[in-house]
């Protein structure tokens, strides 16, 4: 693994991770879903293929489906898998709430402070993703 993406990982790990985990996700590395009765939920960190030795350019992307949508959609292509993959729903619109791209890119160098960078990816998910996910008691 490259410095910069190794800084991504342990920023990803010892950070973020930790933040996600008291809000609830269940996951590691660039995968966390909210485990829910009603929704498949699911935040990936995608990594662009732009990355380097010394930065990892990333965007935060967030799917969320309630699991009778996903069923009902399922009918029409009967060998789609039981729960959706990463991605497969998501809108590029911020007006939808089922599964918003997150239209910002970050640049993490190897001499950039995983700290500040952690603040800014968890303040934006607080703002534009925590308000659409469903009650904690679903």
């Amino acid at each position: 693994m490259t410095p910069a993406g190794e800084h991504f990982r342990a920023m990803l790990r010892e950070l973020i991770a930790p933040v996600l985990r008291e809000w609830g996700f269940k996951g590691s590395g660039q995968t966390y879903r909210l485990p829910s009765q009603t929704y498949w939920v699911r935040i990936v960190f995608q990594k662009s293929v732009q990355s380097t030795n010394t930065s990892v350019r990333f965007a935060v992307n967030w799917d969320m489906i309630s699991k009778k949508e996903w069923d009902q959609r399922r009918v029409m292509f009967p060998d789609a898998p039981t729960e959706p993959p990463p991605g497969m729903f998501h809108s590029i619109s911020d007006e939808s709430p089922h599964g918003v791209l997150m239209q910002h890119w970050w640049e993490l160098a190897v001499d950039d402070s995983a700290e500040t960078m952690a603040k800014d990816v968890l303040g934006r998910i607080r703002e534009q993703i925590v308000p659409h996910l469903p009650p904690a008691d679903d």
